[in-house]
């Protein structure tokens, strides 16, 4: 089980435009860009996405065409650079410009992050044993399970998203795990804040996956301040979290993990 980083808040403070785009060129985040390649793998079949990955225009910042694996070169040697990703709205193609951060916003960023990493270490803290009042799930087939309907049950609470690699990785381990309780009073839930439409998409191809999956749940990982994936949970049978992953451990996340339920499970 790895822990994987969710950047999804942390957006660039750059602005600035570049001549040798075109005018309909905007700035947008990854995601649109990695729709639009399941787009065409969709429409296309297999290998249309990595062609079309393929020919993506890379710039440097002076607008002399570059190659991926010389993006790839400069910033695993560090040094400050990044890519930032353009889609002209008009001809629906994306650009790609290699970027070298200013001091300043190196700085910033490195606040950013250091903060970032301070109100999780804060959230998980104050996650552990808190008691629930209320929580509401609702899976892929429209049921509802509460908190008073799954009353003296331990529920595992999984974390995901569908293009969290660590969180697929993971997947078939859960699976086990939960085989390993069959029988026992223990629910067993994958949430994530894709919507429905996109998580059917995602298991249109076969997963090793058997928890109970929720989609559309952003108010569900915004509400136990989820910024790490994956993240699970262990809530005892009186509506206490129990167990929260360690962001960094990596060291048997699975037992670590089981002892939990154990835990609840034997005080039954």
């Amino acid at each position: 089980m790895r822990i994987l980083l969710l950047l999804l808040c942390c957006g660039s403070a750059f602005s600035q435009t570049y001549s040798f785009l075109t005018p309909a060129s905007k700035k947008v985040p990854s995601d649109v860009y990695y729709d639009y390649l399941e787009n065409i793998q969709d429409s296309l079949g297999n290998g249309a996405a990595g062609e079309a990955y393929k020919a993506t225009l890379r710039y440097n910042e002076d607008g002399k065409a570059i190659t991926q694996a010389y993006t790839d070169s400069l910033i695993r040697l560090g040094g400050g650079y990044t890519t930032l990703l353009f889609k002209d709205t008009i001809a629906n193609s994306f650009t790609y410009v290699l970027h070298k951060r200013t001091p300043e916003e190196t700085a910033k960023e490195q606040e950013y992050w250091t903060n970032y990493y301070k109100e999780d270490t804060s959230n998980r803290s104050k996650l552990k044993n808190m008691v629930l009042d209320e929580l509401t799930l609702i899976d892929m087939e429209g049921n509802t399970y509460t908190l008073e309907s799954l009353k003296g049950k331990t529920i595992v609470i999984d974390f995901w998203f569908v293009r969290c690699a660590a969180c697929i990785e993971e997947m078939p381990e859960l699976s086990s795990l939960k085989e390993k309780y069959k029988g026992k009073d223990v629910a067993w839930f994958g949430v994530t804040f894709d919507p429905k439409d996109k998580v059917a998409h995602f298991f249109e191809k076969p997963r090793d996956f058997n928890f109970t999956i929720v989609p559309d749940s952003r108010h569900i990982t915004d509400r136990f301040g989820i910024k790490f994936y994956p993240t699970t949970l262990v809530i005892d049978g009186s509506g206490k979290i129990v167990y929260v992953t360690d962001r960094d451990d990596f060291k048997n996340p699975i037992k670590k993990l089981r002892k939990a339920i154990d835990g609840t499970l034997k005080n039954k």
